[in-house]
């Protein structure tokens, strides 16, 4: 929901074997919901298990990151995809072609995306990352300062994350960037922890 009190959402429509991201909003704050918008390119397949796209909003821009089949894809690595973050200037009417989230080339696992706009204006995401081949994922985030055109060099928050459930992103009153997620504890205990960041997502303090 923007400050002028219009929601929007996103989501993954599936015909037969293709699918599409969609993007729709209210222009008034009772509705109706307007007609969606495709989101991603005639070239671009979303992932087959692709949850929710990962959504916000700053003015009349619009993020959503979504998670792409990868192009390199194999039998023996089904579940591997690429992440995407896709932006729209005119308040989500139309939507530019999607940029490359994770800076590595591996034919992996790249999902469980969240996104976050901090006050600053910088654009914030985090996800689950298979990159290190480790028994377990872990947690990464990268920032763009400049409006989702380009994302900084991806930065490992910490390992042994649980590899089915959702990250987040958030930023407190006096500017702290906090980060969640699932992390896989000792004797396979799984709980929720926060690591926080007082440098706008440059460093993480340790998860607690």
């Amino acid at each position: 929901i923007d400050d002028e009190g219009r929601i929007s959402l996103a989501w993954v429509e599936e015909d037969k074997d293709i699918r599409r991201v969609l993007y729709a909003r209210t222009e008034k704050m009772e509705g109706p919901i307007g007609a969606p918008v495709t989101v991603n390119q005639p070239t671009e397949t979303p992932y087959m298990r692709q949850e929710a796209p990962a959504l916000a909003m700053l003015g009349t821009d619009v993020f959503l990151t979504w998670a792409l089949t990868h192009p390199k894809v194999t039998q023996d690595k089904p579940f591997s995809n690429e992440l995407r973050l896709s932006r729209s200037r005119d308040g989500g009417k139309t939507f530019l072609p999607s940029i490359l989230v994770n800076d590595d080339e591996q034919v992996i696992g790249h999902s469980f995306d969240s996104i976050h706009i901090a006050p600053d204006g910088v654009v914030h995401v985090a996800w689950i990352d298979g990159r290190e081949g480790k028994k377990e994922s872990g947690t990464f985030v990268t920032r763009s300062t400049d409006r989702g055109r380009t994302v900084s060099k991806n930065l490992k928050v910490d390992e042994d994350t649980c590899v089915c459930c959702r990250t987040s992103l958030t930023t407190g009153p006096d500017g702290t960037l906090y980060a969640a997620w699932r992390k896989v504890l000792p004797d396979d205990i799984r709980e929720t922890v926060v690591a926080r960041s007082t440098d706008g997502g440059n460093t993480f303090f340790s998860p607690v």
